[in-house]
């Protein structure tokens, strides 16, 4: 073994009976925590996986660690050249000592895609191969990590070449920006300019984000729906819209103040929301069906407003049954149900907006005996 556990658990000094030769001061004293010697995993540790030629080995990334050490037992295993050093001490978190007189220079080891060729110290480490410590971090630049769920992005991000000319105008524009705040100064790995020659012979400032775009975890926001929407509104007199697909920096298509808005098939007001009746009209020119596909187109345009009208389901139930395979033969309850969709069309009430302060009664016309599920 290249390393020798010299820990007084006593006293937590070195005997210096057994260090021989003098014994090397480097410039940051080496320290690892229990967690790597153990194999433990901690609050600011991460376990990986890695290869090292044709053998699969557990990788230990601890920011409490100075140094990055290797094993004993894999130093051995792979036959690594020991670099000659001076014998040298490292701290352990918990007071005690090991020394250690191996070093390894230029040793590859690959992280999952990512190639490194490290320095390592030799260590006894129990339950692991690696340990990667500050020494790795550092040379990171960024580095996204979540130690909750074990999941680490590293940003290894070269800044983009641009020809020498171009650079006093990119230094130029780039003050430019800082002074009118439309940017401030960044110490992150990314910096990709562009520069476009415009017509007029001028240059347009562009910025390459393909590779910031590629590990960027992108936000989800899901659009709400109208009811989500109709249930926000109680109490609200004055309604504004603004159409973002064409704004764009601009107030064109919006609405300001209104007390009646059109918004998605629906009529907005303050005594509550109304059908369109330009969809209205549209329905009621609705041709007969002819077949599944236009009976389909129907159902689905009558049914945005089924919650207009009462007991919509038990009417349309007679043209829904015609929807199952091998069923659509339009008889006289079909055209009957027809005609009693569009009429139900044009009796439809206002509804209320939801007040949510107050009780909701719930009825149904379901059998008791049935229960609820």
């Amino acid at each position: 073994m290249v390393c020798e556990d010299v820990t007084d658990q006593q006293t937590g000094e070195i005997d210096q009976g057994d260090v021989t030769g003098e014994v090397q001061e480097p410039k940051l004293e080496p320290e690892i925590t229990l967690h790597a010697l153990t194999g433990w995993t901690g609050l600011r540790t991460m376990h990986m996986t890695a290869t090292m030629g044709s053998h699969d080995v557990m990788v230990l990334i601890d920011s409490g660690s100075t140094h990055n050490f290797i094993s004993a037992r894999l130093a051995n295993t792979l036959h690594l050249p020991v670099v000659p050093m001076k014998l040298f001490i490292v701290r352990v978190a918990n007071d005690g000592w090991l020394k250690c007189q191996g070093r390894f220079d230029k040793v590859s080891v690959n992280l999952q895609g990512t190639k490194f060729e490290l320095t390592f110290f030799s260590l006894p480490l129990s339950g692991l191969d690696l340990v990667l410590g500050i020494q790795w971090l550092e040379m990171l630049g960024s580095v996204m990590m979540a130690y909750r769920v074990q999941f680490m992005v590293l940003i290894i991000q070269a800044c983009n070449r641009y020809a020498h000319f171009q650079k006093e105008e990119i230094e130029k524009q780039v003050q430019k920006m800082l002074d009118f705040g439309h940017i401030r100064p960044s110490t992150g790995p990314f910096s990709s300019p562009i520069l476009l020659k415009k017509k007029d012979g001028s240059w347009r400032f562009c910025t390459n984000y393909r590779a910031l775009n590629n590990i960027t975890i992108k936000d989800r926001f899901p659009i709400p729906t109208m009811d989500d929407i109709l249930d926000e509104l109680h109490g609200v007199a004055y309604f504004t819209m603004f159409d973002l697909r064409v704004g764009y920096h601009q107030a064109r298509k919006c609405v300001f103040d209104q007390q009646e808005l059109e918004y998605l098939g629906h009529i907005i007001t303050p005594q509550g929301v109304k059908v369109d009746d330009k969809k209205i009209a549209t329905m009621l020119a609705w041709p007969r069906p002819a077949n599944i596909s236009e009976l389909r187109g129907f159902l689905g345009l009558i049914g945005y407003y089924r919650k207009f009208v009462q007991n919509y389901g038990i009417i349309a139930r007679p043209l829904t049954n015609l929807l199952k395979k091998g069923k659509f033969d339009w008889h006289e309850e079909a055209e009957t149900t027809f005609s009693a969709l569009k009429r139900a069309m044009t009796t439809t009430p206002i509804l209320a907006m939801h007040n949510f302060n107050d009780s909701f009664t719930i009825e149904t016309e379901m059998p008791l005996e049935m229960g609820l599920a």
